[in-house]
C-alpha cells in the first residue's frame, strides 16, 4: 500500500465499475466506507457524494455474506445498453 494512502488513514481502496465515481476504502480504523460520487451539473455544480460507512468489522462480514449469497440477474436493457456504451468508451 502506498505510504501516502496509510499517512491518510487509508488501509485499502478499490474503484467500482473502473472509474473514480464510485469507490469503496477501507480504513486503518476498521471502517469500510462505499462512496458514490455524481457527475456534475452544469450551472449547479458537483451534488453531494452518497456514503455508506459501516462502521465494525462485524458489519463487513455481514455485508459480505449477503452479497456472496446473491445470484445474478438479468440487467434491464437500458443497463445494458449504458454498460456496453461505458465499454464502448473505455476501450476507444
Amino acid at each position: 500500500m502506498d505510504k501516502t494512502l496509510r499517512e491518510r488513514g487509508i488501509a485499502a481502496i478499490e474503484y467500482i465499475g473502473g472509474d473514480f465515481a464510485r469507490m469503496a476504502v477501507y480504513t486503518t480504523d476498521g471502517r469500510l466506507k462505499i462512496t458514490d460520487y455524481p457527475d456534475f451539473v452544469p450551472g449547479q455544480g458537483w451534488p453531494p457524494a452518497q456514503e455508506v460507512v459501516l462502521r465494525s468489522w462485524e458489519e463487513i462480514v455481514r455485508l459480505r455474506d449477503f452479497l456472496n449469497s446473491l445470484q445474478p440477474v438479468a440487467a434491464p436493457v437500458e443497463q445494458q445498453e449504458e454498460e456496453a456504451t461505458y465499454l464502448e468508451r473505455a476501450t476507444a
